[in-house]
């Protein structure tokens, strides 16, 4: 029942941090999605537009700029009559269109030139582009001065982020119409597709105008033609024919000629001349960059919240902050891969600021709960200390009050069994019961009695010099009753050996477990042989039987304390589970090691594995102690 309550009180704090979870990220994604984050939001489309492949032209367009070499031929900026004459050897190579993005009345001439002009771009349908658009209510520009008057101008307005969205100066969209008016590149390009451009792929609306992003190109990308080579006729017809023209300046001479661009803030990154090339063919090929649907932004966005602050509670903090750059680092190359080949813009600012808030907000709440349960674990192990410490108490206490009476009992058997006066059998057999029984409770008492010692570190080595044949001969005289009431044979096999250090009580409770094991355990009328020798400076000492064996599956655990193997549970014979036990603490204690060899129904070899040189001495640097009672001193 306890254990039942104690893991419903856990199922309901994981809940209530994954409910905590949940909110917390809900929240946050409609928060960060409602934040006005143009700024790292147009960052990152910077980087995409920088990074991604080159998009490839439409081969429609030729741009043809007044640039340096212009200015040094002709000492100034072209004049009407220049144009005049660029534009009888521009016609001749018939472009499909030819869009001024120069004033005409800005131009320099006289009355009659300026008219010659005006016809000229009246009769060959010339479209002239102003950085302007119409005022409130109106559809069309103001007419341009007499004698221009009568040529219609076209919207091409040139956007800067100044005081909206990234707010940088950057150029990244275009006005497809304003109030209903269209702009010259839409009429324009409408025309060369011969269809009308209904919806255009990322179009959006932004005031009283509709708006699209540009598929930019590199600067650079469409190589201008010079317009005095153009005058002069210094040009391949062929290059021009069918194409749009787009006249402008690039002489690097006024800031508004030019503007700066996702590849660069520098206040000339690109001319307008270029731009307009950018966006005429941004439309002819419908290729202006989409941003996802916000429900995509919000879906996405909410689920790498809810994995952060999984990985922050679940995943250990090295392991988690791995898996969270891979996971920021997997989602920023899948928003530019999406964007480098399908032009669709997924949003990463609102998503990767919303990964770091999570992070560092989650982090302090697992502090919170991991000094929490390490607080509780604390307590618990204080608990357990103080259980572990009554405990050991309780033993040594039961072990040392239990001693005395049992002393008495054997004592009192034993006077009862020596005594002249005749018993009859059956009050000598229960004597002899009692005798026994209160033997095996004493070796039971002093096994409880040596663990407590083991747990609480008390045991400590008495080493002396000591010749192990004679403890062996002790042992075996101790258990002689105990063989003899068996009827079997203890035969030794001891090699002559010199002394070593050793701790002989400890040592002797060994070969004791080991012989009463052999003894308990052999059939009626078996043989047990004890065997010493020397090897490698190691003294070995072996106590084979004849018995039942040990079941391979349960030779890995028989040193484990209150272990025993199915075929001592199922058997007559008693035994605490202690004893091996004790065996194997004792002999590692003096840097040895037992081992055995069982096989079920043949017998098993206790091999007890000594040094000669005690390892005790040596690291407490008595190495001369250690050779004066050396075998090879």
């Amino acid at each position: 029942m306890l254990k039942l309550k104690a893991l419903l009180n856990k199922k309901s704090k994981n809940w209530i941090h994954w409910v905590v979870g949940i909110l917390f990220a809900f929240i946050l994604n409609s928060i960060l999605l409602n934040l006005p984050l143009d700024y790292f939001e147009s960052l990152t489309y910077d980087w995409r537009v920088s990074l991604r492949p080159t998009p490839t032209l439409s081969g429609k367009i030729q741009t043809v700029a007044i640039d340096n070499r212009t200015l040094k031929e002709f000492g100034n900026e072209p004049n009407i009559k220049d144009h005049l004459e660029f534009l009888e050897q521009l016609l001749k190579a018939q472009p499909s269109y030819i869009v001024y993005l120069i004033d005409p009345s800005s131009l320099l001439g006289s009355k009659e030139e300026k008219q010659k002009l005006a016809d000229k771009l009246n009769s060959a349908q010339i479209l002239i582009s102003q950085d302007n658009l119409p005022g409130a209510e109106q559809t069309e520009l103001p007419p341009l001065p007499i004698p221009f008057q009568n040529l219609k101008t076209l919207p091409g307005p040139t956007t800067r982020d100044k005081i909206i969205y990234a707010r940088d100066g950057v150029t990244r969209r275009f006005i497809i119409s304003s109030n209903g008016a269209p702009t010259y590149q839409v009429i324009l390009a409408e025309k060369m597709l011969s269809e009308k451009l209904t919806e255009i792929p990322g179009e959006f609306e932004f005031l009283d105008s509709k708006q699209a992003y540009i598929d930019f190109h590199k600067p650079g990308t469409y190589l201008p033609l010079s317009f005095s080579d153009l005058k002069s006729g210094l040009f391949n017809a062929e290059n021009i024919k069918g194409k749009v023209i787009l006249l402008g300046r690039e002489t690097k001479e006024k800031s508004l000629d030019y503007v700066s661009t996702p590849f660069s803030k520098d206040v000339i990154s690109m001319s307008v001349l270029e731009l307009n090339a950018n966006i005429l063919d941004t439309l002819l090929q419908k290729r202006s960059p989409q941003k996802v649907a916000p429900a995509f932004n919000w879906v996405v966005t909410f689920i790498i919240l809810l994995t952060t602050i999984y990985v922050v509670l679940k995943i250990s903090p090295l392991i988690g902050l791995i898996v969270l750059t891979l996971l920021a680092t997997v989602y920023i190359g899948i928003s530019f891969s999406v964007f480098a080949f399908f032009n669709y813009w997924i949003a990463m600012a609102p998503t990767l600021l919303g990964l770091f808030i999570s992070y560092y907000f989650f982090i302090p709440y697992r502090l919170v709960l991991e000094n929490r349960r390490s607080w509780e674990y604390l307590q618990k192990n204080k608990l357990l200390v103080q259980v572990e410490e009554l405990k050991s108490n309780f033993l040594r206490m039961m072990s040392h009050d239990l001693k005395t009476p049992l002393a008495r009992i054997q004592g009192m058997a034993h006077l009862i069994i020596s005594d002249h006066n005749p018993l009859s059998e059956k009050q000598k057999t229960a004597v002899e019961n009692i005798y026994s029984s209160s033997e095996e409770l004493t070796q039971f008492v002093g096994s409880i009695l040596n663990l407590s010692r083991i747990e609480s570190k008390e045991v400590k080595l008495q080493l002396k010099s000591r010749d192990i044949n004679l403890v062996l001969k002790e042992v075996i005289q101790k258990c002689e009753d105990l063989s003899r009431k068996n009827r079997l044979e203890i035969r030794t096999e001891l090699e002559p050996l010199f002394s070593f250090k050793i701790d002989e009580n400890l040592l002797r409770q060994v070969f004791t477990n080991l012989l009463e094991n052999a003894i308990k355990y052999s059939p009626v009328e078996g043989k047990i042989l004890v065997t010493s020798e020397e090897s490698n400076g190691n003294v070995i000492i072996q106590i084979s039987d004849q018995g039942m064996g040990i079941p391979e599956p349960d030779l890995p655990f028989i040193f484990d304390r209150f272990y025993r193997s199915k075929n001592a549970l199922q058997s007559e014979v008693s035994g605490s589970g202690l004893g091996l036990y004790l065996s194997k603490y004792f002999v590692e204690l003096h840097h040895g090691h037992i081992e055995v060899e069982s096989f079920v129904g043949k017998g098993s070899t206790f091999s007890v594995v000594l040094p000669m040189i005690n390892k005790n001495y040596l690291e407490k640097g008595k190495t001369s102690a250690a050779r004066e009672d050396s075998p090879y001193v």
